[in-house]
């Protein structure tokens, strides 16, 4: 009901294709469309794996809405971003009567990107002068830089954050970075129980203030770049598509 009563701008529910298929493109259209058939609120997630691309752009095509899991780096968000685009634009140019309620929204994982053994793992191993507070930029930098993308390119998504991981400060009081830092920003969130608990308790007798207009420092994405899985995930050709399926974080949550 909500999803007809709002236009089909609420009430979508995610059913997600099996994801131990993300290197099977076959397997995952047919179980997307299979799950598409059972009601016109259903957005499929789909895995940001190398076959998982031409997967967004075949279900954008046929107008059946989709979120991109599994997505950690700007290359994969903007290559999933331009492969909706691409879709959208085939089904509204092929379609006479375009499919209710379409939407499309790419997850960006950012405590599993920021806790990687690659990133978090490198900076123990090696010692690197960055805390785990610092850390955390490293997912603002990387959500900021694709919204701005998004918008420059006019591509037809929104970002969808999750995994927002708990810090204290040195006075004690304990907050959450990813939350503060995306306020007031054009996104959607995942936001479990137990964090939304945490916010009401944390936050009784504060403000959470909007920070998405808050440039990262500079001097922050310098001191990250010396980890080389993050240099990768901010910089839009860092990875190859034909390399998704090799990123640290896809392949520690798979």
């Amino acid at each position: 009901p909500i999803f007809e009563l709002s236009n089909g701008k609420l009430g979508h529910i995610s059913g997600q294709v099996d994801p131990q298929q993300f290197r099977n493109e076959t397997a995952m259209i047919e179980m997307a469309e299979e799950l598409a058939d059972l009601s016109p609120n259903v957005m499929i997630k789909i895995p940001g794996s190398t076959q998982g691309m031409p997967v967004f752009k075949h279900l954008a095509s046929k107008g059946i809405a989709t979120n991109g899991t599994a997505v950690f780096a700007v290359p994969q968000i903007m290559t999933v971003a331009k492969m909706v685009g691409e879709g959208r634009k085939i089904h509204l140019q092929e379609s006479n009567n375009p499919r209710f309620g379409w939407r499309a929204v790419c997850t960006q994982m950012s405590g599993r990107l920021e806790d990687s053994s690659a990133f978090r793992g490198v900076i123990n191993k090696q010692n690197l002068n960055i805390n785990p507070l610092e850390l955390r930029y490293a997912s603002e930098a990387v959500i900021k830089k694709c919204v701005g993308l998004f918008v420059e390119r006019d591509l037809p998504i929104k970002i969808l954050q999750c995994s927002s991981r708990l810090h204290r400060k040195p006075n004690g009081e304990w907050f959450y970075p990813h939350i503060e830092m995306f306020a007031g920003g054009p996104l959607v969130y995942t936001i479990p129980p137990v964090v939304i608990g945490d916010v009401m308790f944390y936050y009784k007798d504060r403000e959470i203030k909007p920070a998405w207009d808050r440039e990262v420092p500079p001097e922050m994405i310098e001191k990250l770049s010396q980890v080389e899985y993050f240099r990768r995930s901010y910089d839009e050709n860092g990875y190859d598509v034909e390399e998704f399926n090799e990123i640290p974080s896809l392949l520690e949550n798979e």
